[in-house]
């Protein structure tokens, strides 16, 4: 389970760089960035941190769409330590 503060920092950046689900469903997220230019100088340090996470399958990076989609186990969503694993990449950027 997410504290309040944490669901209160996702909230922050996500509104700071426009951040929002273009597409989910298990195993997939799809996020636009709004601001992209905002985010776009941090965005290949995440990426590389994500991809290395033996529960993530694949990032894709759309720059045209201005998109970032991460396939990953299905399973691992399930699991808290794999989620405050994930949420902590970000935590490092933001």
């Amino acid at each position: 389970m997410l504290s309040a503060v944490k669901k209160m920092k996702l909230l922050m950046v996500a509104h700071k760089y426009g951040l929002h689900i273009k597409e989910t469903k298990p195993g997939l997220i799809k996020v636009y960035i709004a601001k992209w230019e905002l985010f776009e100088e941090k965005l290949t340090i995440i990426i590389n941190e994500v991809e290395q996470d033996p529960d993530v399958k694949q990032c894709k990076v759309n720059h045209d769409e201005k998109t970032v989609e991460i396939l990953y186990e299905e399973s691992a969503i399930q699991n808290n330590r794999t989620v405050e694993r994930w949420l902590s990449i970000f935590d490092n950027y933001f």
